[in-house]
């Protein structure tokens, strides 16, 4: 462990644990948070295109993300909403895919975080404490 007297001016910092983690099937992206975050968006916004505006990033661009993990994932994550129009909806695998990988990340991310505030004399927060909250609710 690092000590504070090893390290000065250390303790004083406050800092935010970030964890990249994403699953992999055949070394390509199965899921992960930033296909999460657009499905969450889908869900909340209905629209594809309103989700990526949201995100910072092209339809085109959003619409290759979900295609390429639909295509890993061997199912559909959204599909054209019942409603009609160019709405679109997550589908019940894709919304359970989304609840279980923030379940996951959440479990993970409290665990590192347990771990780093034991290694480093840090005023240490996590990501989704800082930045997270009401993201998924």
């Amino acid at each position: 462990m690092i000590s504070a007297s090893d390290n000065k001016g250390l303790s004083m910092n406050k800092v935010t644990l970030r964890l990249h983690m994403w699953l992999e099937r055949d070394k390509k992206n199965y899921i992960g948070m930033g296909r999460v975050l657009l499905l969450d968006k889908v869900e909340k916004l209905g629209s594809l295109n309103r989700a990526a505006t949201s995100m910072n990033m092209s339809y085109r661009a959003a619409w290759g993300k979900i295609k390429a993990a639909e295509k890993s994932i061997g199912q559909p994550l959204v599909q054209k909403a019942a409603t009609g129009g160019q709405r679109y909806e997550v589908t019940a695998f894709g919304r359970e895919l989304v609840e279980s990988f923030i379940r996951f990340y959440r479990d993970v991310e409290n665990y590192a975080l347990k771990r780093a505030r034991g290694v480093f004399p840090l005023d240490i927060t996590g990501y989704s404490e800082a930045y997270g909250k009401g993201q998924f609710e």
